[in-house]
């Protein structure tokens, strides 16, 4: 018995350990990056050419900010959300360099919605969906 638990204890280790080091659950910064040029590729037809550039913007900002990161403490919070403000704001101005119009446009939209799903995060379960019906005679 205690050799299964060891046994148990010792993989619940090593996978959160290699879950550390492959940079959490989002990845290395380099990964994030490949997955969002990847999938800009995918969405705004890019060539070549346009992927390998973006992925410089990309690659840039992400230093940027993790270089920000790790000066932020709770004081400075909303300096900090300012100065990421800025360094996207910065990245989409050199993306609009690499991107045709149609693109550029395109690439807004999804922004856009990609944000507005991010507020929709914390509310989850609070639509219908996620109401249990009421039972006859119950309040509220």
């Amino acid at each position: 018995m205690k050799k299964i638990i060891l046994l148990a204890f010792t993989f619940i280790f090593t996978f959160n350990l290699l879950q550390a080091q492959r940079g959490g659950r989002g990845g290395t910064p380099e990964e994030r990056v490949n997955r969002q040029v990847e999938r800009m590729t995918t969405d705004l037809s890019l060539s070549n050419a346009q992927s390998e550039k973006i992925k410089g913007v990309y690659l840039k900002s992400s230093q940027k900010m993790m270089d920000l990161r790790k000066s932020m403490t709770e004081e400075n919070r909303g300096e900090m959300r300012e100065k990421f403000g800025a360094i996207r704001k910065e990245q989409n101005e050199e993306l609009k360099k690499y991107l045709t119009k149609d693109q550029f446009e395109k690439f807004e939209k999804m922004e856009a919605e990609r944000q507005a799903n991010r507020g929709q995060r914390g509310k989850r379960g609070e639509g219908e969906r996620g109401k249990r019906p009421k039972e006859e005679g119950e309040k509220g």
